[in-house]
């Protein structure tokens, strides 16, 4: 109904990342972008990881850091970008900081499909542990 609805943009966004339909994420991620950036980048970051569009998901990176010395970025966002780009170390380093800051998502990581490539690490089974939500 709203064509520039962030949310609804991100969240198709998200969506077709999701579906493996990299192309179009970005172009409606890229328009929630335009109507805020601060909102869709982690979400931006984390496609472009996943599309193997390496540099751009770096530059994603570096301007989250930027972003977080204003505003809360949460660490769990960051870890999903590292493991998209296959840096499992520094995702799970992320995760760990999520976990300790008791940020925003890390109560959805067992379901969160963003981590589907470290579920088979013993680090991710410990910190489901840790968390409280293991079986």
């Amino acid at each position: 109904m709203d064509p520039n609805f962030l949310r609804a943009l991100i969240t198709l966004g998200e969506v077709y990342a999701r579906q493996g339909k990299y192309a179009e994420a970005i172009v409606e991620l890229n328009k929630a972008a335009a109507l805020s950036r601060d909102s869709t980048l982690a979400a931006l970051g984390y496609t472009y990881s996943v599309s193997g569009e390496r540099i751009k998901a770096q530059q994603a990176l570096a301007e989250l850091q930027e972003m977080s010395k204003r505003h809360y970025v949460s660490p769990v966002d960051v870890a999903a970008i590292h493991a998209g780009l296959g840096e499992k170390d520094q995702a799970f380093a992320w995760l760990e900081m999520g976990f300790q800051r008791r940020a925003i998502g890390i109560c959805s990581l067992k379901v969160d499909l963003r981590f589907s490539s470290l579920r088979s690490d013993p680090r991710f089974a410990d910190l489901l542990r840790r968390i409280g939500l293991a079986p």
